[in-house]
């Protein structure tokens, strides 16, 4: 946290909570947050309950006019730093109806990246941010070509229906790779 970075960590009972409660608040204190901080330093970190269940990204798609067009649900599969690595997308009534009323109140234009948990039957928000989101690659992976809709839309024309649809189970993987763009000779 002393470069200002989230960090996510998980106590297992009280005792750990109150050391890591006790670390957070000096390593803001030791870094630029400490401005930030200073009106309230006993707030200034964020203790959240860890649900069991799984977690789901949601594309909440918009033209831009602020008409609700699609939404796409994925099941995270494998996550590394916060970003989503894997996932599948799912057909899933109680998300999609989410996405749906998240979409009505905000009314955005584009893309709402919208991070969602499902634990014993109940969907909860996590966070929403009104831009593509890590997330958005697996979508498109599954027929969604929202660049392409946005540009339709842009110029005053619809896009085919077919790029706002999204097959449900395609499962894909974010892969890292080394490139060698010029090996250096001796």
């Amino acid at each position: 946290m002393g470069d200002g970075v989230s960090v996510y960590l998980q106590a297992d009972d009280e005792e750990e909570l109150r050391l890591l409660v006790k670390k957070a608040r000096r390593e803001i204190k030791a870094s630029y947050l400490k401005y930030e901080s200073q009106e309230n330093p006993d707030q200034c970190v964020l203790i959240q309950e860890k649900l069991r269940g799984q977690e789901y990204g949601l594309d909440v798609i918009h033209d831009l006019k602020g008409n609700q067009r699609t939404v796409v649900a994925k099941e995270k599969e494998a996550m590394r730093s916060g970003e989503t690595d894997g996932a599948k997308t799912v057909d899933h009534e109680r998300l999609r109806r989410l996405g749906q009323i998240l979409g009505s109140l905000t009314r955005h234009k584009g893309n709402l990246d919208v991070d969602a948990f499902e634990s014993d039957g109940v969907c909860y928000v996590l966070e929403m941010n009104a831009r593509f989101g890590g997330g958005y690659p697996f979508s498109h992976a599954a027929g969604v070509n929202l660049p392409y809709a946005l540009v339709k839309w842009a110029l005053g024309q619809e896009p085919e229906e077919k790029y706002l649809a999204a097959r449900a189970g395609v499962r894909a993987q974010k892969d890292i790779r080394i490139m060698i763009y010029k090996e250096e000779s001796k």
